[in-house]
């Protein structure tokens, strides 16, 4: 039986705002990624050692399930697409959260994957095309507010989004 918490863990969105909030800025109103992740494992509570291994055993676990990890043996020529490495021993996680080694995969188990990254890629998709369509737009009001003599400082993603959204145009 464990004994009490007595360092409750912090929650991260707390912890990153409040960092956020607490340390100092460059002229493009930025924090250092470097500063903020220092800042953040000051104020961490203690580590358990036996989480931790666990963490790095899955990681270690996931690693094995990326293409371009494990040793190839030769290529795969399939119609349509571009030779890519063959990995027998990369590991194919299943629908039942089943693990088994590529050359040992059965059709279920490639079907399962071959969803997972189709899932993926509709996610990593929506996500860059929301992101080009949000810099194009800022871009674009930036040097309108840029042509009209707004300040630097002034222009800012927040105050886009309060312009867009039908608040203050600057």
């Amino acid at each position: 039986m464990s004994e009490p918490d007595d360092h409750p863990e912090p929650d991260d969105d707390d912890l990153v705002a409040k960092g956020m909030t607490e340390l100092p800025r460059n002229g493009d109103d930025q924090v250092d990624a470097n500063d903020l992740a220092a800042w953040i494992a000051h104020r961490l509570p203690p580590l358990d050692v036996d989480a931790m291994q666990l963490r790095k055993a899955v990681t270690m676990i996931a690693s094995k399930r990326r293409p371009g990890v494990t040793e190839p043996d030769g290529q795969l020529h399939l119609e349509g697409i571009d030779p890519y490495d063959y990995e027998p021993d990369r590991l194919v996680l299943s629908d039942d959260n089943g693990l088994v080694e590529n050359h040992r995969a059965k059709p279920a188990a490639k079907s399962a994957e071959a969803r997972r990254a189709m899932d993926n890629l509709r996610r990593i998709t929506e996500h860059a095309s929301r992101r080009q369509a949000e810099a194009a737009a800022y871009g674009d009001w930036a040097l309108d507010q840029a042509r009209a003599g707004a300040e630097w400082v002034d222009i800012t993603f927040g105050r886009f989004v309060e312009w867009h959204r039908g608040g203050a145009a600057a």
